[in-house]
This record gives structure tokens, C-alpha cells and sequence, in this order.
């Protein structure tokens, strides 16, 4: 865990674990996808893994959120 680890204070962690928050599952938000392609584009794990979100990934993945 990320507190354990030193990379997160866990004063911080019991603050943020009582906030109430709620995440829209992937395929409800379409909009969202070049952004979200953008932003693992530039990750560390995309360097790792460039095939994490490809091109064809993305649009199944959009054309799954507008099938709804």
C-alpha cells in the first residue's frame, strides 16, 4: 500500500478514504475517451506497455459506450 510504501501520508489516506466518491464505469463515459487515451499515452506504463490503449482500443471502446 501506497502509505506503507512512504508515497502517500496517511493522514491524508484516512481523509480521502472518508470522502464519498463514485467513478462512472468506463463505457458511460465516451467523451472522456481521447482524453483518457491521451493522459495513459503519456504515462510510465504506456512505455512499458504501449499497447495498453491503442488506437483500435479506443474506438471499440467508444462505440461500446455508444451502444450503451
Amino acid at each position: 500500500m501506497a502509505v506503507t510504501e512512504g508515497k502517500l501520508r496517511e493522514d491524508l489516506f484516512h481523509r480521502l478514504e472518508c470522502l464519498p466518491h463514485h467513478l462512472r464505469r468506463l463505457r458511460e463515459r465516451g467523451v472522456d475517451m481521447k482524453q483518457l487515451r491521451s493522459f495513459f499515452s503519456k504515462s510510465r506504463m504506456s512505455r512499458r506497455h504501449p499497447q495498453i490503449l491503442s488506437r483500435d482500443a479506443l474506438a471499440r471502446l467508444y462505440q461500446a459506450s455508444l451502444a450503451g
